[in-house]
């Protein structure tokens, strides 16, 4: 998104309400709510990024666009892709949890 100077969808634009925004992205540490642990090294977390990021590009959009979005359309490349995505899913878990036992 930064190489392509393209701007999150979160800013509304010019038109758009900010203060839903700003609520929506602080709203966790004012209800108080439990921060998640991550048992994972800044290169860990680096490497996930860069591969979501990949197969984000790769796959023509995200996860949540091709499972919400496309299959309620009946788009068959996001039904490709979201068992894609789902199967990727059950075999990592598979071995990490089976096989490795991590």
């Amino acid at each position: 998104m930064l190489m392509e100077r393209r701007r999150a969808k979160i800013d509304g634009g010019p038109d758009g309400p900010k203060v839903s925004r700003n609520c929506s992205l602080f709203s966790a540490d004012v209800l108080l709510l439990p921060r998640p642990h991550i048992d994972a090294g800044y290169g860990a977390l680096i490497l996930a990024g860069l591969l979501v990021g990949a197969g984000t590009r790769y796959g023509s959009g995200c996860t949540s666009g091709h499972g919400v979005c496309g299959l309620s359309r009946l788009s068959p490349r996001s039904f490709v892709a979201t068992a894609a995505f789902m199967g990727a899913g059950f075999v990592t878990v598979f071995v990490t949890r089976h096989l490795l036992g991590i």
